[in-house]
């Protein structure tokens, strides 16, 4: 990021959604302005959509490609956990599923008690190092 120009202060009074569309035109353009530095700056919403560019901007090929990477990469996470195992990811954290308990819940609205059954929840473990990053 040493190369890549700051954007100017006085794009803080614009509607973010204009300049999420000005930022994801200038991407497309292959402007120096990146979505990593948009996103940092929090102008843009880290999403998929923005993920998906990121990751077309670091490796280049088509964003096919790049949206390939991502699905795979959430789809391996997903389907390990459907297995029952976890995924752990070293300096990001540990992706897991928990089971909830069945238990009896109040509708606010009746006052009714409703049966809640068991489920499973994903869950996710941040890592130290993800902590102190976010700190």
């Amino acid at each position: 990021m040493s190369n890549i120009c700051p954007l100017p202060a006085f794009l803080a009074r614009f509607d973010p959604y204009a300049i999420m569309g000005l930022a994801y035109w200038l991407a497309c353009r292959h402007d120096p302005i990146s979505v990593e530095l948009l996103a940092s700056n929090k102008l843009l919403p880290m999403n998929k959509q923005a993920l998906v560019e990121w990751v077309h901007g670091k490796i280049g090929g088509t964003k096919v490609a790049a949206e390939e990477v991502v699905d795979g990469l959430i789809g391996a996470i997903i389907g390990t956990l459907k297995k029952g195992d976890e995924v752990s990811i070293a300096g990001l954290g540990i992706f897991s599923v928990k089971q909830r308990a069945a238990r009896m819940a109040r509708n606010p609205k009746t006052g009714a008690q409703v049966n809640v059954p068991a489920t499973k929840v994903p869950k996710f473990r941040a890592a130290k190092a993800f902590k102190d990053a976010v700190k």
